[in-house]
């Protein structure tokens, strides 16, 4: 690295640039590719840079190719676990199933589909209810996106600490992640009934582990992460980690700084455990405020258990209908019917004949109407998403806001 030497004024100039970012964002291409070390940063190329990026804690990326089965960065603090068979099984294992699982969902067609639909990729906040810990499916779609806001019923957990874990336990641990990812690489969704016993156990007691292998495995760097919660006031405060949410206390989450090599700024990701259901919302009035101060959002929804087509999630139904510029779903997200045609423009693709037998109930008439009513203007998936995950019986919609 070429070093410069910078005057006193231009120096203050970069850490009052940096304070004020950070200030802000409190609250604020698939490749399995080494990510570009972000800590080391050309000095003359920082006055074009759209954000300082922050040196962080290392450590977080160290553990995330750890569990995400990829070679150690230079200087690793886990080497030693890195050359341990347990792993290096387990590395082998996991990357010949990432492998398969990415030509499985159509990931490259996933892509062109998203770079020649999706104008709205390059989005600022990306809102993702009922998400669980997928972080992939957002990014592939979103890759772009200042923050992405993920809620879900999944405890957020702990970071792992490698120092803690005895080395005859080390495989246990490495099952436990790979049996956690095996329904979203081969069907692409989570499992509710597995998420909750898998994200319960000793070994794995929460989603952040998931979080850290989709975002690296997308080819990201972790830059940092902090244990965030939203306050009374709907506000994003600062937190701890808890293995056990204390009785009464809720909106416990994780903020996770990233760095795309694709992009020349920080990029996080907030992911908070709650319960969207109106009952919950009614006496969490942290989380109430927070989504009424939603505002100019995209809003992706996926596998979300059709739970919106009912009266008792109409308060986040609501929410999103008023604050989302767009939204980009299946049919498992809010129906069809309550998006006002006066509002919003509407493009469907795909196929959507009924849903799954265990939805059966929430078949939405209006959309199969409009499916068939455009059936010669609406264009093909050329890859699986959603409950009908197998191609050419999926579907998704985006609602544009007028």
């Amino acid at each position: 690295m070429k070093h410069f030497k910078i005057n006193g004024a231009f120096i203050g100039s970069i850490l009052l640039c940096y304070l004020i970012f950070i200030g802000c964002s409190n609250g604020n291409k698939s490749k399995n590719i080494k990510a570009v070390d972000s800590t080391k940063i050309d000095s003359a190329k920082l006055a074009n840079a759209r954000h300082f990026i922050p040196k962080g804690d290392r450590k977080y990326n160290d553990i995330a190719r750890l569990l995400s089965g990829m070679p150690a960065d230079d200087s690793t603090t886990l080497k030693s676990l890195h050359e341990s068979k347990k792993w290096e099984k387990y590395s082998t294992s996991f990357s010949d199933n990432w492998t398969k699982s990415q030509e499985k969902r159509g990931y490259p067609k996933m892509v062109e589909w998203r770079n020649a639909e999706m104008k709205d990729k390059d989005t600022t906040t990306l809102f993702y209810p009922f998400s669980g810990p997928d972080f992939l499916n957002a990014f592939t779609f979103f890759p772009s996106a200042n923050k992405y806001v993920m809620l879900a019923l999944e405890p957020v957990g702990t970071v792992p600490d490698f120092s803690k874990v005895p080395a005859d336990s080390l495989g246990m641990y490495f099952n436990e992640i790979k049996n956690s990812l095996t329904s979203i690489l081969n069907f692409s969704f989570f499992r509710t009934n597995s998420m909750s016993k898998d994200f319960h156990s000793d070994e794995l007691n929460g989603t952040i582990p998931v979080l850290f292998v989709f975002i690296e495995r997308a080819g990201n760097k972790i830059i940092d992460v902090h244990p965030v919660q939203i306050d009374s006031m709907g506000a994003i405060v600062p937190s701890e980690f808890v293995q056990k949410v204390p009785k009464g206390k809720t909106n416990y989450g994780v903020q996770i700084d990233f760095k795309n090599p694709d992009n020349d700024y920080l990029q996080t990701v907030y992911y908070f455990s709650c319960d969207l259901s109106n009952g919950k919302l009614d006496n969490n009035k942290g989380m109430a405020k927070y989504l009424s101060n939603l505002n100019n959002v995209s809003t992706y929804l996926k596998s979300a258990s059709c739970l919106m087509h009912h009266s008792f999630f109409s308060q986040i139904r609501d929410a999103i209908l008023a604050h989302s510029n767009m939204v980009l779903q299946d049919d498992s997200g809010i129906p069809y019917k309550y998006f006002d045609k006066n509002k919003f423009d509407i493009k469907l693709y795909g196929k959507y004949i009924r849903p799954i037998k265990l939805f059966a109930d929430d078949f939405q008439k209006e959309l199969r109407a409009a499916y068939k009513e455009d059936s010669a203007t609406i264009k093909k998936l050329e890859f699986g998403i959603g409950y009908n995950y197998f191609v050419g019986e999926s579907n998704l919609m985006i609602a544009r806001k007028k």
